[in-house]
């Protein structure tokens, strides 16, 4: 068959923090789950299948004074199912357009 069945999934995050006019400071945990699909065996690769579930937990910071500003995220996965324990960097640069 062409047909793969791709598991139905969860998605919950939790925030708490600090927003001002120019400023946003926030911790968070952030959860993902599929509800079916199989594990990665050894000599597997990866596919859509699959049942992945994660936990990641992080700060994220956004300062924007004026049309222009900058964000910074940072998180860590603290367990997981099929898939690896990444701390990930993200930073990004905003420019806000006014009509």
């Amino acid at each position: 068959s062409n047909l793969m069945a791709v598991p139905n999934a969860t998605e919950a995050g939790f925030r708490v923090g600090y927003l001002k006019s120019h400023l946003q400071v926030e911790s968070f945990m952030e959860q993902f789950s599929c509800l079916s699909g199989d594990d990665i065996r050894r000599n597997d690769m990866p596919a859509v299948s699959n049942k992945m579930a994660f936990r990641n937990v992080g700060l994220f910071f956004k300062y924007q004074p004026k049309n222009l500003g900058f964000n910074l995220r940072v998180s860590q996965t603290i367990s997981g199912q099929n898939i690896g324990q990444t701390r990930s960097l993200s930073a990004g640069v905003l420019y806000q357009l006014n009509y």
